[in-house]
């Protein structure tokens, strides 16, 4: 099983704010940047430290950046960053950085996961956000991404089922964590959103989006995706039927359930197989322009991949939470 590991960059600062409660060390500022396949999202709050609980959002923005699209071959088989992703990033932090001297943020943690484990020159821009930020980044593994979206969701939910999946699908990754029988188990290596439509260009041998991808095709970029799924699936256990099913991450919460939502002139905070699979064929002949959103060319295959997994998992129900990495690193961040 190939376990990846994609781009994803934090920063966290914190000091402290309360003063009559007794408790002041408890309560402290922090803030998380993290650079993602897709963008990089600011979320600063103040967070209890001893309760593990958000008490206040103060800031948040997000930049869209979609890393993936500015990675390169190099001759000998190995990957880089381009020009312009180091630029638009470094432009993004430039901007962070006054963010930062208007809340007077002090001595950031930085923390890097995804594609730059994958590229030869991520230590070059590195230096450049040491230089902006005063540190230097430091890797987050697919399984520390795992461990912090469960203790974020305990952290909001306050109390989960004995028994649960969670499932969070990013940009260049995926991770399914699933507790049953008092066991823990940690799906990792699967792909991300980005992975799956590039997927589907190459099957239906388009070039810059699959949309539409036309009703006449879903079968055959389906199975594409199945077969792409199945053996890093393959390491989840059964599940009891009526599971409690949780889908985190902007794929599940904004993507698909946006769409889910609207076409079904809905307001809830899950979706269900048989909505999936309607949204899909009514979606399939589609163009981007009429799917809308900044990423409305992954729409229909994120949607598309959620189905292949729920069918090979036999979820029926997925209930999502808006919780990313930048929730965990507040709450359970180093610092």
């Amino acid at each position: 099983m190939k376990i990846l590991v994609l781009p994803i960059l934090f920063l966290v600062f914190s000091c402290s704010t309360s003063k009559k409660t007794g408790l002041e060390h408890c309560f402290k500022n922090k803030t998380v940047v993290e650079i993602g396949s897709n963008r990089i999202k600011l979320l600063m709050a103040n967070v209890d430290i001893c309760q593990k609980k958000i008490v206040n959002e103060i800031f948040k923005q997000n930049w869209p950046i979609e890393q993936d699209k500015s990675v390169f071959l190099e001759h000998d088989g190995t990957h880089a960053l381009s020009h312009e992703a180091k630029d638009k990033t470094l432009l993004a932090f430039q901007e962070i950085k006054l963010i930062f001297e208007k809340f007077k943020v002090i001595n950031p943690d930085v923390v890097a996961t995804g594609i730059f484990r994958e590229v030869t020159n991520a230590d070059l821009l590195f230096d450049k956000i040491q230089n902006i930020s005063g540190t230097y980044p430091r890797l987050l593994s697919v399984l520390e991404e795992a461990q912090i979206g469960l203790k974020s969701l305990q952290a909001v939910e306050g109390t989960l089922p004995g028994e649960l999946v969670l499932w969070d699908i990013g940009g260049n990754s995926s991770q399914i964590t699933i507790r049953v029988g008092g066991k823990t188990r940690y799906i990792l290596g699967g792909h991300g959103s980005q992975y799956y439509k590039t997927l589907a260009i190459q099957i239906l041998k388009k070039r810059l989006t699959p949309n539409p991808i036309k009703q006449s095709n879903l079968t055959k970029v389906k199975n594409g995706f199945k077969k792409s799924t199945e053996e890093y699936l393959r390491a989840a256990p059964d599940l009891p039927e009526g599971i409690t099913v949780y889908g985190i991450g902007g794929v599940h919460s904004k993507s698909i359930l946006d769409m889910i939502n609207s076409y079904h002139e809905t307001k809830n905070t899950f979706y269900t197989l048989k909505e999936l699979r309607e949204l899909i064929v009514d979606s399939a002949n589609l163009t981007d322009g009429q799917l809308a959103g900044v990423y409305a060319s992954n729409r229909v295959t994120n949607a598309m991949l959620a189905e292949v997994v729920m069918d090979y998992l036999q979820i029926d129900r997925v209930d999502t939470r808006d919780i990313d990495l930048t929730t965990g690193l507040l709450l359970f961040g180093p610092r």
